[in-house]
């Protein structure tokens, strides 16, 4: 979790000033989409094919809006090819549509064009990527690469009529980001620090969403009605986004999303959902701290129908040695405090293949 959530400063006296960022106007509901009038001066919608064709067409037919194709993949060449378009377009404002890597990549782009105004319309529910000021860089081949500080969208909004076909997959992912992030926050915090209050909102967020996890969505999760699936999606996207925003203790999350990204040194990894690498990321985490929750993570995600070995995500045994050595240059990286030595690092792979 990005130190730089918070917006620290530090007073004449000393004194630590803290407010934590987030989406300036948040509208949700079913038909939310509705409300977005485009810029009159100049817009335009940036979005994959696929969303383009199915979810665009409300803004795409009046003539000062323009249709920005993004190719799928946020990597360094992708975000400067667009971010000239809408450069040289000289738009006035950016609907972004899609799934966390379109709106990541036009963060970004809000970030170096501060006075373009930013709207984000998720069409997936498994990204918290709309309420969190950060953005994952890949490369080319969609291997992690570095999580960068970008900004918050002027508005969000939810709309829940998107998620109606979505498959329950998308639903999985995003829970289990969401309760990745809840024991990354509890294992980087740990027992010895005296958490200020602030933080200990994170933990009390936490708490109320993997409460909801267990309690509620695991027993229903395969026949969810429509209200689940809309507490299902505030849960991925605004809960976990906050998660994200308040934990201070390390760069980035912690052991378990430092597993997630480094399991895309494998190529066969990179077709899966970076929620479904989460979830193995925390099954390591866990196992390596020896908190004794990894059967009751694994019997959780097996209602979610997420993979629970390696072997899963079609890595191949030649291809761990990659995954162990993105990870050790993650873990330097972001400072991660939890000590795993090369012979438990192997023997829990080898157990989680």
């Amino acid at each position: 979790m990005k130190k730089i959530h918070n917006d620290n400063i530090t007073d004449s006296c000393g004194y630590l000033h803290e407010s934590f960022l987030f989406p300036s106007e948040i509208i949700k509901g079913r038909g939310a989409a509705g409300t977005v009038i485009p810029d009159k001066e100049g817009c335009a919608v940036i979005g994959d094919s696929f969303v383009l064709r199915q979810f665009a067409d409300a803004f795409t037919g009046n003539e000062n809006v323009l249709k920005v194709l993004f190719s799928g993949s946020i990597n360094p060449a992708e975000f400067f090819r667009v971010k000239t378009v809408i450069m040289e377009s000289k738009v006035r404002e950016i609907i972004g549509m899609g799934g966390g890597k379109c709106m990541d990549l036009c963060k970004l782009i809000k970030r170096d064009l501060p006075g373009i105004r930013l709207i984000l319309i998720p069409t997936s529910a498994a990204t918290c990527a709309p309420c969190t000021p950060v953005s994952v860089m890949y490369d080319k081949y969609g291997e992690y690469q570095n999580t960068m500080d970008s900004v918050l969208p002027d508005k969000l909004i939810i709309d829940y009529t998107y998620f109606d076909t979505l498959p329950m997959g998308f639903f999985a992912a995003g829970l289990a980001d969401a309760a990745c992030k809840y024991f990354e926050t509890i294992q980087a915090s740990g027992k010895t620090y005296n958490i200020p209050v602030q933080d200990a909102v994170v933990l009390s967020i936490g708490a109320a969403s993997t409460a909801v996890i267990f309690n509620e969505i695991s027993g229903k999760f395969q026949n969810p009605e429509s209200g689940l699936k809309e507490e299902m999606a505030d849960l991925n996207i605004i809960h976990s986004g906050m998660m994200s925003c308040m934990g201070r203790y390390s760069g980035t999350s912690y052991a378990a999303h430092a597993f997630a990204h480094a399991m895309t040194a494998s190529k066969g990894a990179r077709e899966f959902l970076h929620g479904e690498h989460a979830a193995m990321g925390l099954l390591f985490q866990e196992t390596a701290a020896e908190t004794k929750r990894d059967a009751e993570i694994k019997e959780l995600f097996s209602c979610f129908d997420l993979p629970l070995k390696l072997s899963a995500f079609n890595i191949k045994e030649n291809e761990i040695d990659e995954i162990v050595a993105k990870y050790r240059k993650i873990e330097a990286a972001e400072k991660i405090n939890l000590q795993i030595s090369s012979e438990l690092m192997y023997n829990i792979i080898k157990q989680l293949y």
